[in-house]
Formats: structure tokens, sequence, C-alpha cells
């Protein structure tokens, strides 16, 4: 009743007004929900897709492309999205890359699906963390799109968690991105500065393809959208083409006539290998295979190729040592050894015409040895789970000596930690790995493994004999090359012949520590930037 008269229309239109912006708020409300839905996949996607740019695939052109795919979504981001979006890249990436968890423990360990299952996720789940952590750190303390936070922030804050996960709890140092590159052009930047000299190339890669192909994401006062889209293709080509250049220098240099070797591949089951009954059969089967290759200089066979202690074999050994000292050869091979002490080593042991003793110094958490072990004993023997206690050899150990030449072994993925190889340089003139990769079934375990040695040859400028009881067994020259292999679930031997390296790399003499200190100057450039802007 005291209304004026126009205020019904007013209401009217004020309500139509309300009713127009509430749909609207709505409808940015569903777009939103449908981007942030469509980021969750795509993220899931790149990750899921960079697993193929390793081996045995190989694409390593992926890899790059991978990961600009995560960069653009996260460069219009805030931190917690951008670190949500990491995690599901993380999750595609752990996901399909490391899936052979479940193998080993399911088909292998002896778990059950739930538990190989639960356990599986929760690595997965761990390492993705990390990829999540890396979006979290980039977006938040560089929150500007500029040329410095993407070229040095985001490249040096990835290599400095990457190299977090090499060591943090033991470490877990797979799939890191230099990798995917032994055998592309980058592989040429491994002896200069490591695997993660290689993994900044890669990162730096997806940079300048998210500049190329979005220059306007860019916040620039200088550059022309075209002129910064020609200068990112010229870094981008003189940063491969670079990488490819390197390739051709030789760091090291061979020591005299070539060394003849015979890897030998006994493609001995599991359910075999430690079975009391039928450890005569690995005895045999290895006997006969090295029966006909005499010759050789060198004889490896895999780890745990006796499955069985040193001390119970005794006559054996020294039957066998006392053939091969008379052909002057030398055999290497994998068999647990207990100590005077009572403790039990994973071990290399050399006989025939040079001896020697290589005690396992990185052990595999859970497999070789339990953290926490007061604990988790408990845990373990209430999931009637198996628990292999093994000690840890020491930290500096003889390297074993073939005539001059010395030759550095290690034992399963102690090959995958750069530091402890390094520490054996650069005396070490040959380097060896044994494992028994029959624990990842018919996944592709055994061809990252193998491609992690194609790495520490890049690095170190050396032969690689890589030698494993199922496969992959294969030679590896300095520059990463495999020049022979044998099929996988075969038993057979390989013979050839290798070099015995000398000299430096500038990865050998510098080591880790001066890249790290230049990511994290890299990183406070980008940082300090940004706060004068």
């Amino acid at each position: 009743a005291h209304l004026q008269p126009n205020a019904c229309p007013n209401l009217a239109l004020l309500l139509c007004d309300l009713s127009i912006i509430q749909s609207a708020k709505g409808l940015l409300m569903h777009k939103q929900n449908v981007q942030h839905s469509l980021n969750c996949i795509i993220s899931l996607f790149a990750g899921a897709i960079l697993p193929l740019s390793f081996a045995p695939l190989d694409l390593y052109w992926i890899a790059p492309i991978s990961l600009a795919l995560l960069l653009k979504i996260i460069l219009t981001q805030k931190p917690f999205h951008a670190g949500l979006y990491g995690l599901f890249f993380g999750f595609g990436l752990y996901g399909v890359g490391i899936s052979w968890v479940f193998i080993c423990m399911h088909q292998y360990g002896g778990q059950g699906v739930i538990v190989s299952t639960i356990f599986t996720f929760l690595f997965v789940l761990l390492l993705a963390f990390f990829i999540a952590l890396r979006g979290f750190c980039f977006r938040k303390f560089l929150p500007l799109n500029t040329l410095s936070s993407l070229l040095l922030g985001f490249p040096a804050c990835w290599i400095f968690v990457e190299w977090i996960t090499g060591w943090l709890f033991t470490g877990f140092p797979w799939l890191f991105l230099g990798y995917s590159q032994t055998s592309s052009w980058l592989g040429g930047y491994a002896p200069l500065f490591g695997v993660y000299g290689a993994s900044f190339m890669v990162v730096l890669s997806a940079s300048l393809l998210v500049i190329a192909f979005f220059p306007a994401c860019i916040e620039r006062k200088h550059f022309m959208q075209k002129t910064l889209r020609y200068l990112s293709v010229l870094l981008l080509l003189l940063i491969w083409i670079g990488g490819g250049l390197l390739h051709h220098v030789h760091w090291t240099t061979p020591i005299d006539k070539p060394i003849k070797v015979t890897l030998v591949q006994g493609n001995i089951p599991q359910h075999v290998t430690w079975s009391p009954d039928d450890t005569l059969l690995a005895l045999q089967r290895y006997n006969t295979l090295t029966n006909q290759h005499w010759s050789s200089d060198l004889i490896v066979w895999p780890e745990a190729a006796i499955p069985t202690l040193q001390q119970e074999i005794t006559p054996y050994l020294n039957s066998l040592a006392t053939k091969a000292k008379a052909h002057r050869t030398t055999i290497l091979f994998g068999i647990p050894v207990e100590s005077s002490d009572n403790k039990f080593y994973n071990a290399a042991i050399a006989i025939g015409a040079s001896t020697g003793r290589y005690d396992k110094r990185h052990l595999v958490p859970w497999g070789e040895y339990l953290p926490f072990e007061s604990i988790m004993s408990k845990v373990f023997n209430a999931l009637g789970a198996p628990i292999s206690l093994f000690t840890q050899g020491q930290p500096k150990q003889k390297l074993i000596q073939l005539n001059h030449i010395y030759i550095a072994p290690y034992i399963c993925y102690e090959i995958a930690y750069a530091g402890l190889v390094r520490g054996d340089l650069p005396q070490t003139n040959l380097l060896v790995t044994i494992t028994n990769d029959v624990w990842f079934g018919k996944s592709w375990a055994a061809a990252q493994h193998l491609q992690i040695g194609q790495m520490r040859s890049l690095e170190t400028g050396r032969y690689t004999l890589f030698v494993g009881n199922n496969g992959i067994t294969a030679i590896i020259t300095p520059k990463g090359n495999i020049i022979n292999r044998l099929p996988r679930f075969e038993t057979a031997a390989l013979t050839d012949q290798v070099y015995a390296m000398e000299g430096t790399t500038p990865w050998i003499f510098l080591g880790t520590w001066p890249i790290m200190v230049g990511l994290l100057l890299l990183w406070l450039v980008a940082v300090i930037r940004q706060r004068y802007k």
C-alpha cells in the first residue's frame, strides 16, 4: 500500500537482473568445473604418455611434449591447483611407468592382490607427491609468467626435486627425465652434467615449446609474439644440435688391447632359484655354458647365480676356480655370503686368474632389509610375507683387478645411484652390473633398468657389462649404445670384445654438487627478478 507508483516495475526489473546475474554465475561455475575436470584429464594423460619416452619404446621426443602439456596448464593456476594437476601428472607417470611393482609383490613376492594393489597405489601416490610439489612451488614462488620463470625457475625447480627423490628415504632414482634421452642428442650432455644435466635440457625444451606455441601467455615488455616464437625455436634447435655435437667428443680412451668377455644368462625361474632341491640345476646350467667359453678373459654370471651360501658349496667353487685359473680366466658371479659374525651379504665374487669380493652397498628396502626393523618385522610376520635380511657392505671397497684393469661391480639397482658409481672413479676401467630382473616379469622394468646402465656409461665414458638372470643381458659402449645383447627368457651366453677405458669426463671431475648449486642460483635469479617486476 505504501509503494510508489513505479515500485513494482522497478522491483521486477531488479529481480530479473538478479536472476540473470545468478544464472551467469552458475554458468561460469559450470564452465570452471568443466575446465578443471579437463585439466585433470589432460594432466593425467600427459603423465601417462611420458613412460613411452623411456625404454623399451624409446620415443624420447615425447618427454618434452608431455612436460609442455603440464606446464601450459599450470601457468594459469594458483599454487594449490598447480600442485593438484602435478599430482594427476605424477599418478599417470608412475601408474604406467612403475606398474611392475605390483608384479614384483604379487607374482613373485607371494603377496595377495589386495595387499599388492594397496602397496603399489601408495607407492605411486608417494612418488606423484613429488611432482605435485614441483607444481606447487613453481606457482607459489614464481606467480608471474616471465621468461626467467619459464627458462630458469621451472627447470631448476623440477631438477632439484628430482635430485631429492634420488636420495630421500634411500632414494628411488627411476624414470628421471634424463634417462629417456640416452639415445637422443640430449644424451650428449650426460658426460658434462650427468643425468640431471640431460633432465634439465628436457625441461628447458618443454619450456621453449610452450613459449613457441603460446607466446601470448608470457608477460613481456620488449618482444613481439612473433619474435619471441622465433627466438625460442632457435634456442631449442641450438640445445639439441649442441647435444648432438657433444656426442662426437671422446672424453676417455681405451687401454691397450680389447678384453674378451662372456656374459652368461642362465634363465633360472624364480621358483627354482631359491629352492634347495634345484640348486644342482643352476650349478649344472652355468657350468655347461661356461665350459664353452674358457677362451674369454672374463666370464660374468648374474646376481645370485648360485642360489646357496658360498660356504655350502666350497668344493664346487674350488674346482671351478682351479679350472678357470688353468685357462687364465676370471669368473665373476653373484652369491650370498655368510661372514664369521653370522651376517649375510649379497655379494659378487671373482675366482680364477683374479680374485676378489664385493658386498652390495645399497640394499633394497623391504626386499633385502627392513627399515625400522623392530616394528616392520612384526607387520611382515603378521602378513606372512618373507623377510630377507642382508647386511650393507662397506662404503669403500677394493675394486676387482684383472691384470692391470680395474673392474667395478654393482648388484641389481645399485647402478641407478650415480653417486655410488662416481665414488669408484676415475680408477675404474670397466663397469659390471649383475642383476636378477626375473622379479619384473615381462614388464618394461628390465628395459628401464638397462637404460639406466646406458646413462652410467655415458656419464663415465666406460663400457658396461649388464648381466641378467633372464635378461636383459647386454654390452654398452662408452657412448651409451648397446652393441650386443641376448633375447630375454632364453638360456644363452654372449661373447664379445670390450675395451678397458681410462680418463675423466667433466661429470666425474665435478660430480653433482656444483650442478645443484647452479640450479639453486638459477632459481634465486628467477625469484629475485619477479620481486622487482
